[in-house]
């Protein structure tokens, strides 16, 4: 037995033979800052002296905040052993210099102003202590909450202040060059680009991002957790929420759990032949031992990052089907991989104080949507799809919808086009691919996105990076800036070519509004097309023909739909067009709403940067209308510190005066050194 004091260091003392072992003692309780806005970070510190051996064992010591809006309900969120780590680049990768601090720490967040309280509830063998209750103040601020599931459509996503979360991003999963700097350096350009979706892996096969391996250099083996990848985890997921990007984070992936495909199951801390308790990977899903000890790490996972809104998602696995390869595969063991499923996502709902979505995945998904027993379960809030298929778009939309028959949010997070794979050079980067444009990128995102769901490129790092690509982002996020789809029933769109055009139709189509991709075979010029969409109830109708390589309309038209739907006439147009079809009064989206009533919530009508493609600080000119066209309000504002949305309008006319309630239109103007933006739309003022 040790008692063991979380100070400078660990003091391993022998327990006196004459008494037993007082309860854990709780010192020196501390939080930064004393002021919070609502889902900033709280971060709490603290010294413990109780009896264990391993600090990331429950078993032996389980530490945990407790906190609540004063007078109200608690939760509990645990906390976790911390070891400081100051990370600076070195060469191609990356140094850890320890800082000598070692103690106990705890993040939650506050989602609502007003007055709060917390206290530490620690367990060892000898008993449990509960600190006094500690006071921090939450105000109002921007941040939108955690990403939930749509209460008014299961097929989306929404923040929790139901403002609408349209994910659109790559994967970032690692750097090989082990340098987390790069990801860094690649969300900063993700960003600006308009993307707000990504992906990280804790393996290590990805560039040693693991943080439970076999002992040696960072890693502390079986059951305990690398402190210096964890800060590499913490840098990810903080510049992420300073960006706006919320990303998948991926506790384990297929690698480790195999022994042919980019395997290191030899290495593995679970194989009995590196020290652990399993003969053949497939265990993973049956063995108590195994099982508990995944349970551990989601516990750590958990404890460090789920404060954060910037965790869209834990997903459990990466492409957990390929467990078993080369001895007794995942196949042969389903009903156990459902089992395993479903215990650690209800363990996950156990411990997430901040109830953050759950996922998992499986490799290059096939016709019919695979593994039903894994995306019924209650215990998956998202599923995912992964295709790899030369027939882009058209192969991963038949997955898209095959998802969208679910009745959850479904995402395509990894695709692909299947014979990319080329020869890696010296330097470790692959050459040329065969879509240095990366058309294949812009086809899939674009029909994913009118499709209902979002499609998330792989090659980041050997293409997109390098290619310069992210800007094939930025006109998808023009298009669905300010949308609000989940209350508009959409669903697969019934539609005719009429015209006798070769052309694909992807997209979503409601009883009053629809959102298309149209394109052209081998990319050629399109004139004349005329589609019948069916189901359109009568109505007026305005028609937004969008450019999808500008990312702006080209062209807006009155139609109107009758008893057989409506037929619409698009413009001539070369490769693919996008189109909106709404109702005639539908002047401004739903989601450019702002309520300037002073309450600190929502009093500035924000745009985002995307809308203008900013990359870097710049002078924005707006102007202010009525519908009428009469001038309301003009002026010069700037975009906020690091990418952060234009505070465009605060609600008052030219003499200083609130102006009433209503719909109003603006257009915001730039000019950067990629040259001059504009953007023009509407906004719905309610006081």
């Amino acid at each position: 037995m040790r008692l063991v004091r979380s100070a400078a260091t660990l003091v391993a003392l022998v327990a006196l033979q004459s008494r037993a072992p007082a309860a854990p003692a709780i010192e020196r309780v501390r939080h930064h800052p004393d002021v919070v806005a609502a889902y900033q970070r709280l971060e709490i510190s603290l010294n413990l002296q109780a009896v264990y051996d391993n600090p990331y064992d429950p078993r032996e010591v389980a530490v945990e905040v407790e906190f609540r809006r004063r007078g109200g309900p608690s939760r509990r969120h645990p906390a976790f052993w911390f070891e400081g780590y100051e990370r600076r680049p070195s060469g191609v990768g990356e140094q850890y210099r320890p800082t000598g601090e070692r103690t106990w720490r705890g993040r939650i967040v506050a989602h609502s102003r007003g007055h709060w309280e917390y206290r530490i509830v620690a367990r060892d063998r000898t008993g449990q202590a509960r600190s006094q209750w500690r006071a921090f103040e939450c105000t109002a601020g921007p941040n939108p909450g955690f990403v939930r599931v749509d209460g008014r459509d299961r097929h989306f996503l929404a923040f929790g202040d139901g403002s609408p979360y349209r994910p659109l991003g790559v994967n970032l999963c690692w750097a090989w060059d082990g340098a987390g700097f790069s990801v860094l350096r690649w969300q900063q350009d993700l960003a600006a680009a308009g993307g707000n979706w990504t992906r990280y892996w804790m393996s290590k096969h990805s560039a040693e991002q693991a943080i439970e391996w076999s002992a040696g250099g960072p890693w502390q083996g079986l059951g305990r957790y690398s402190q210096q990848i964890s800060a590499r985890f913490d840098a990810y997921l903080a510049d992420a929420e300073a960006r706006g990007i919320y990303a998948q984070l991926c506790v384990d992936s297929f690698n480790g759990w195999n022994s042919e495909v980019y395997a290191n199951w030899s290495e593995n801390p679970y194989n009995v032949e590196a020290g652990g308790m399993l003969a053949e990977p497939i265990e993973l899903l049956t063995d108590e031992g195994a099982r508990r000890l995944f349970r551990q790490r989601l516990r750590y996972v958990v404890a460090r990052w789920g404060y954060s809104t910037a965790v869209l998602a834990w997903e459990l696995f990466n492409e957990a089907d390929i467990i078993g390869a080369g001895t007794t595969p995942y196949y042969l063991r389903r009903v156990e991989g459902a089992a395993w499923h479903r215990e650690m996502g209800a363990y996950l709902d156990s411990v997430d104080a901040f109830d953050h979505l759950r996922t998992t995945s499986f490799s290059n998904d096939l016709d019919p949507l695979r593994f039903p027993e894994i995306w019924s379960l209650d215990e998956m809030d998202i599923i995912q799809g992964h295709r790899y298929s030369d027939a882009l778009p058209a192969s991963h939309v038949g997955l898209i919808r095959q998802m969208w028959a679910c009745d959850k949010p479904g995402i395509l997070a990894e695709f692909g086009v299947a014979d990319m794979t080329v020869p890696k050079l010296a330097a470790g980067k692959l050459a040329a691919f065969h879509d240095p444009t990366g058309q294949s990128l812009h086809d899939a995102a674009w029909a994913a996105a009118v499709s209902g769901s979002a499609a998330m490129s792989w090659w980041w790092e050997e293409w997109i990076a390098p290619a310069g690509l992210w800007s094939v982002l930025t006109p998808i996020r023009r298009f669905l800036d300010g949308e609000d789809w989940a209350a508009e029933q959409l669903d697969i769109p019934t539609c005719r070519v009429q015209s006798g055009h070769q052309v694909q139709v992807y997209g979503l189509q409601g009883p009053a509004s629809a959102y298309l991709f149209v394109r052209a075979f081998g990319g050629d010029e399109v004139d004349g097309l005329v589609i019948e969409l069916t189901g359109l109830v009568p109505g007026a109708l305005r028609v937004e023909c969008w450019d999808t390589y500008a990312g702006e309309p080209v062209s807006w038209n009155d139609a109107a739909a009758d008893a057989g739907g409506l037929k619409l006439h698009l413009p001539r147009f070369q490769r693919d067009l996008a189109v909106k079809i709404r109702p005639a009064h539908a002047a401004a989206p739903r989601s450019f709403v702002f309520t300037p009533n002073g309450d600190g919530h929502n009093d500035v009508f924000l745009l985002p940067c995307s809308a203008l493609a900013l990359t870097q600080p710049a002078p924005v000119r707006f102007d202010i209308y009525t519908l009428a066209g009469e001038p309301v309000r003009s002026g010069s504002t700037w975009p906020g510190p690091g990418g952060q949305p234009i505070p465009l309008w605060d609600g008052l006319g030219d003499a200083g005066r609130p102006v009433p309630p209503g719909i109003y239109l603006f257009r915001a103007r730039a000019r950067t050194d990629a040259g001059d933006a504009s953007f023009a739309s509407g906004v719905a003022l309610a006081r």
